[in-house]
């Protein structure tokens, strides 16, 4: 009996079809998923159960080391490289002392208009400026300048390459494509890269002044983007990212190829969680998030939950406000930044000393109210 030659076409389309969505499947399913309740509860008393107080730093306020804001902390071999308001980069020892300020705000060769952030791999610091990175030694003298194929927010540099994050997204015009990552050479070419979603462009925004958007400990690099709820680890030889983790928290992801229509209508009927702070120590992931008020949350990636809710003051007394800490070595630690004249005023109580003695001694060590306090908790597994 003969084929009728119109329906084997057709089953080949189908299988086509099917084995084509398949591999589309396999390539944007998540390794893991986690399912993340809605909790107002005060849990500080949990978190301290969990995370316990390492120390405090107390960075020295002369003329050259005040800092205001601070959008970044990376601890390389004690030493602390805290990216400020000012475009600059200044760092302290372990003890708060100050060392020297990577300041290069110009027009000249070898400077910046504006820093978007920073990264430091085998001794030099990498300074990103829109679609440039300036290369300095740790001695503060310049070595090279790499010139980017596109302006960036965020960036993560590796030993095959360097990683780029745009929060907004930026253009190609050969596509009419929008891209928010990419992975670059160190010669600056294209590696490889992830498609924005366009109706997403001007709802973005950063969080917490914080940038880069990436999760940096040791030699593991993960990344997430503003609206998704998945965390991504990136590959170290060829750039390559995939989904790690989904975090199921009660709302709808928006994914590149969502409708401008359905994008609208997701942000105007939810609050977004957006991501503060991330961590991830081996198979636990810890991060804290605004959703009304700032939460935090410790689990598995296997999806069990340690800890849910808002955690707001340690046992010490010393306000909780979680920043992304980035190290060269793994770490167990994560980083609290509190206001001085928060924590002046905590310390003015009966006598002009609080209850708290961690408190008490910190006041009494401040210089001014111009630079806040580091406070570091470490993780402790025992108790999980």
């Amino acid at each position: 009996m003969r084929r009728n030659p119109f329906f084997t076409f057709l089953g080949i389309m189908v299988l086509a079809v099917l084995l084509n969505n398949a591999c589309k499947n396999e390539k944007t399913l998540s390794e893991f998923t986690v399912e993340i309740e809605n909790n107002d509860e005060n849990v500080s008393e949990q978190f301290d159960s969990i995370f316990k107080y390492s120390g405090h730093v107390v960075l020295s306020t002369d003329d050259q080391s005040i800092l205001g804001n601070i959008n970044k902390v990376y601890v390389d071999n004690d030493t602390l490289y805290i990216m400020h308001e000012n475009s600059h980069i200044a760092s302290f020892d372990k003890s708060g002392a100050y060392i020297r300020d990577y300041s290069h705000l110009g027009h000249g060769h070898g400077e910046y208009i504006s820093l978007s952030d920073f990264d430091i791999h085998d001794d030099f610091l990498y300074l990103l400026s829109d679609n440039k990175i300036l290369i300095y030694d740790k001695q503060n003298n310049y070595s090279g300048t790499i010139d980017l194929p596109n302006a960036a927010q965020g960036l993560c540099v590796m030993d095959s390459g360097i990683a780029l994050n745009n929060e907004f997204g930026y253009g190609d015009s050969s596509t009419v494509d929008h891209f928010c990552y990419s992975f670059i050479s160190n010669d600056g070419k294209v590696i490889n890269r992830v498609r924005f979603n366009d109706a997403l462009l001007g709802h973005t925004y950063s969080t917490n002044g914080q940038v880069g958007k990436f999760i940096k400990n040791g030699n593991r690099v993960y990344t997430y983007f503003p609206y998704n709820e998945t965390i991504y680890e990136i590959d170290s030889i060829s750039g390559d990212i995939k989904p790690l983790v989904d975090l199921k928290m009660e709302t709808r992801h928006i994914g590149a190829d969502t409708e401008a229509q359905e994008v609208d209508r997701i942000l105007k009927s939810n609050v977004a969680k957006v991501f503060h702070a991330a961590y991830i120590y081996g198979d636990l992931l810890f991060f804290s998030y605004f959703d009304n008020r700032i939460k935090s949350v410790l689990c598995s990636l296997q999806g069990k939950i340690y800890l849910n809710g808002a955690a707001t003051i340690d046992s010490n007394g010393l306000p909780i406000s979680f920043y992304g800490l980035y190290t060269s070595s793994p770490s167990d630690s994560i980083l609290s930044i509190v206001p001085a004249p928060v924590v002046k005023s905590i310390a003015s109580g009966k006598n002009g000393l609080s209850e708290y003695p961690v408190i008490n001694e910190i006041s009494q060590q401040l210089e001014s109210d111009s630079n806040p306090v580091l406070v570091f908790y470490r993780l402790n597994k025992q108790s999980l």
